[in-house]
């Protein structure tokens, strides 16, 4: 679980996602954006 801070596109197309995890994790990393293991949730909340 986490947030996305970021969202990146490179040369190829393919679309990346900044993603920072729950405090005391690793920190922020990029990750391939896949919806099929990314969940979106609205900014407002559910």
């Amino acid at each position: 679980m986490g947030r996305i801070s970021g969202w990146w596109t490179d040369a190829a197309g393919e679309v990346w996602c900044r993603l920072r995890t729950l405090p005391g994790g690793d920190g922020p990393r990029w990750f391939h954006y896949d919806p099929e293991s990314v969940r979106l949730l609205p900014s407002a909340g559910i």
